[in-house]
């Protein structure tokens, strides 16, 4: 099979954009926290996430390392060893953005 360089291109803009809005759509509907932000921004958060598949009891982060990153489960589940220790007044599944 040959494909032209205009149709790659076009079938890679294609799959990019079904993605996003799928990505979209999760936030939306699934995490309370990106309710109430526009289409717009969550799309242009969206160019800021990047897919990671974690093995079964991998160790994520430790309790007092330094935060980096903002880790939302799409698929599966995790386990917190340490009670959450913050200000905020929401619990551990709101704050993490637990899915069902």
């Amino acid at each position: 099979m040959v494909i032209d360089k205009f149709a790659l291109s076009q079938a890679i803009e294609t799959l990019k954009k079904n993605s996003l809005n799928h990505l979209t759509e999760f936030l939306e509907k699934n995490i309370p926290v990106f309710n109430g932000l526009s289409r717009h921004a969550l799309e242009k958060l969206c160019g800021f996430l990047h897919h990671t598949s974690i093995c079964h009891n991998q160790i994520v982060f430790r309790h007092g390392q330094k935060v980096e990153k903002l880790y939302i489960v799409y698929e599966g589940e995790f386990e917190q060893s340490k009670p959450l220790e913050s200000n905020f007044k929401n619990d551990t599944v709101q704050i993490f953005g637990l899915i069902n």
